[in-house]
This record gives structure tokens, sequence and C-alpha cells, in this order.
């Protein structure tokens, strides 16, 4: 299945955040698949683009991105 410049560009707008993502091609279903974890101060708008993306593809893609926030520091108990 080609990948089309539009995902690729997500791809690379995904690890430009910092962000890591993973390709997955599953030829047995035909469905194109990137998942994508990084900060959550985008998400809303790669959910967009992906919303997007998923819509206006010619062959089934499935993208997921989740944020990832920083931990909270532990509370001193003494």
């Amino acid at each position: 299945m080609k990948i089309s410049a539009a995902l690729t560009a997500l791809f690379v707008a995904l690890a430009a955040n910092g962000a890591s993502a993973q390709l997955a091609s599953i030829e047995s279903d035909k469905v194109f698949e990137l998942h994508g974890s990084g900060t959550t101060n985008p998400q809303r708008f790669f959910w967009k683009v992906m919303d997007i993306l998923e819509e206006r593809a010619a062959n089934p893609i499935k993208l997921t991105y989740r944020g990832v926030g920083a931990c909270p520091r532990p509370v001193n108990s003494d």
C-alpha cells in the first residue's frame, strides 16, 4: 500500500515535536495504521488532522495519538 504525502507529513510532524510514532501495515485487513504519542499540548491538533486524513484517505487507515503528560513529582513525606 502506498503511503500518502499527507500521512508522511503527519509522521514527520509527530517526530519533530518529540513524539514517538509507530507505523504498521496489516496486510490481511488492508488497513494502514499510525500510532503516535507525545506531549499533550498539540494533541487536539493531531486528532483533528488525523480525522481529516481518515475521512479523505483512498485506502482505509487508522490513526491514533495519545498525549503523555509529565508525571507529577513525588511529595516528600518528611
